[in-house]
């Protein structure tokens, strides 16, 4: 199952006690429907859970049934009439030229009430990456006048999000991974809230470990090339002059490096018995590069 799937799942098994909660909750599954008209409403989903939620819903606050058809991977849920009538009077979108697909705020007084309209909003409309791919929460629904009045409310709430179109869908998103955190855990998303952060760390584990030894290669290829730049010199020096020709400081340093052609200056130092240290080798292993090249 997909992450969306189980975030879902773990959602449908949220149980609120206050009815005001329960009817939030069912007015965002409503408004994110696929089909909102005065005359249908239709929810679909490839999660069952979601369709016997939706039920259970409307059964314990208004004793309606919705008609549930399975087209292949589909469950649909549809009702018409005045069971339909009911429902929308309920939730107070009925209006003398029909029915209001804006949000209003009578039942999302409080924090509760609201990320239980939101919970209810995620099961109908909602879809997550999975957090090893990406980090994305959108919330989809063909009507505009929904996805306007939801982004304001979750903007005004601190939860900030952008809204797009996309194949004639208003899609409002979010991409940033702790604000996704943050609001799985509120609607009671928890495991799989604490699932995105577990992936989160580990990504950024990996990272930085993958940093630490491009840095270490960097860093010994580095000191290769330098180490061969200096087996050069040496070389140069004893073509051209002989290595007698150095001060005595310089020579011991030279024939130093050029036994150990591969040691690192921690090494060479160590190699000297501490008689010269590594900032030492560095500076006389420079200046006989400076004579090589003149």
């Amino acid at each position: 199952m997909s992450f969306s799937f189980d975030v879902k799942e773990e959602l449908c098994k949220v149980r609120e006690k206050d009815n005001i909660c329960k009817a939030a909750e069912l007015y965002g599954m409503v408004l994110f429907g696929q089909t909102v008209e005065e005359d249908q409403l239709k929810i679909s989903t490839e999660n069952v859970l979601v369709i016997n939620h939706l039920q259970s819903l409307t059964t314990e606050l208004l004793g309606l049934f919705f008609e549930m058809n399975e087209i292949g991977v589909t469950f649909n849920a549809t009702l018409h009439g005045s069971n339909l009538s009911k429902l929308y009077q309920m939730l107070r979108m009925k209006e003398d030229a029909g029915i209001s697909l804006e949000i209003k705020g009578h039942l999302l007084h409080s924090k509760d009430r609201f990320f239980a309209f939101l919970r209810g909003a995620v099961l109908s409309g909602g879809y997550l990456s999975d957090p090893l791919s990406g980090y994305h929460f959108e919330l989809v629904t063909p009507y505009y006048s929904v996805a306007k009045s939801l982004l304001e409310l979750m903007n005004s709430q601190g939860i900030t999000c952008k809204m797009v179109v996309r194949r004639s869908n208003h899609v409002i998103y979010i991409k940033d991974s702790q604000q996704i955190y943050d609001l799985l855990y509120r609607l009671g998303a928890r495991s799989s809230a604490f699932e995105l952060m577990d992936v989160k760390i580990e990504k950024e584990t990996n990272n930085n470990n993958n940093r630490v030894d491009n840095c270490a290669a960097y860093n010994m290829d580095k000191a290769l090339n330098k180490a061969v730049e200096q087996i050069r010199a040496i070389e140069t020096i004893q073509e051209k002059n002989g290595l007698s020709t150095l001060p005595e400081d310089l020579l011991y340093v030279a024939i130093l490096r050029k036994e150990n052609p591969t040691a690192s200056l921690t090494e060479l130092s160590t190699l000297s018995n501490g008689r010269i240290s590594r900032a030492g080798l560095s500076r006389k292993l420079n200046k006989i590069v400076e004579l090589a090249k003149k």
